[in-house]
């Protein structure tokens, strides 16, 4: 079960939930002061009573902002494209700037609620402490925390179905019981929701992503999905490894061997974790029982020389394409 694409999928259906993210370009600023995000919280106002948005958790950081929302009538890019627009020629208006505001097309993430949207709104309400900009999430004015402890009250939120996971009958219990959730997100053992991505927009359990699959391939897509949509498997970690293997001349035992073929094996675990759906567990189990921790530096440093070392641009360009093809053979 695997999509390949040339471009970020949208795929909208009524009552869907997303995880959206949008950055600036050049990764600078798009919020320069206080009233450029009050701006932002207007337009996203407006933009939600216009296409009926339920906006369930937000956080407005200097380069980018998170939101978390629900789409009843099948209309995400609309109210982005309106969100984004309106911002950016209000932004350059204010600033006598012109140009993109925004680096390329924001990232949406479809959601499964049940299982991922309690986590998804914690993990938007601690990035201005991941961040270092506040010490508690309460002290950051510019996310929608401050309204679910009921500090204060934001017009457009929708606080009503996830307070009422931690007390159907008292707020003040729920506000209290959410606060204590969220600052059980502090610890060093959290969860980071996004490693169990699937196909890198899905965020569920499997049966949720194969009816997001299945939609995919019954419904009639919207002119922003791109046409090259396939149904055949993804790569697997084992294609990858395979690749690695007869590209570099070596056998398996020796691309495991501590301190041997370091650099093939960081590329096995950089491409796996590019081009497969594994989770980082899965990887660094199959690419000789590594702790996951390794698996995503060594996906890093590889991401880093690849974009100042052209000859290892080209190789990996090279393995990539052989890992696609080979793997599509095998459906």
């Amino acid at each position: 079960m695997g999509i390949a694409l040339t471009r970020p999928l949208r795929v909208e259906y009524e009552e869907a939930f997303y995880h959206i993210t949008a950055r600036g370009n050049e990764r600078k600023p798009i919020f320069r002061d206080a009233r450029d995000r009050q701006e932002m919280l207007d337009i996203l106002n407006d933009a939600k009573d216009c296409h009926g948005i339920n906006i369930y958790a937000y956080v407005l950081m200097d380069n980018h902002y998170h939101l978390l929302i629900e789409t009843p009538r099948a209309n995400l890019v609309r109210f982005m494209h309106r969100l984004q627009t309106v911002y950016t020629n209000r932004f350059n208006s204010r600033h006598k700037r012109a140009g993109h505001l925004f680096q390329g097309r924001y990232k949406s993430i479809l959601v499964e609620k049940e299982n991922y949207l309690l986590e998804l709104t914690r993990y938007i309400h601690l990035n201005p402490v991941r961040a270092g900009i506040a010490r508690l999430p309460e002290e950051f004015q510019w996310s929608s925390y401050r309204s679910y402890l009921g500090i204060e009250k934001s017009p457009f939120l929708s606080t009503g179905w996830l307070l009422g996971q931690f007390s159907a009958r008292n707020i003040k219990t729920a506000q209290l019981k959410y606060r204590t959730f969220v600052q059980d997100g502090l610890s060093d053992n959290f969860h980071n929701p996004f490693k169990d991505l699937y196909a890198g927009f899905i965020l569920g359990a499997e049966s949720f992503s194969r009816s997001v699959i299945h939609r995919i391939k019954e419904r009639e897509l919207s002119p922003e999905i791109p046409a090259q949509i396939t149904g055949k498997l993804s790569p697997q970690v084992s294609d990858v490894k395979e690749a690695v293997l007869k590209e570099f001349g070596i056998t398996e035992e020796e691309l495991f061997r501590r301190r041997y073929n370091t650099k093939a094996l960081k590329i096995s675990l950089y491409l796996a974790r590019l081009l497969t759906d594994a989770p980082v567990g899965v990887i660094a189990r199959e690419l000789g029982s590594r702790h996951y921790s390794f698996v995503s530096q060594s996906a890093r440093e590889i991401e880093e020389e690849r974009n100042k070392d052209t000859t290892l641009s080209k190789l990996l360009e090279s393995i990539e394409k052989k890992i696609r093809v080979n793997s599509q053979l095998k459906t």
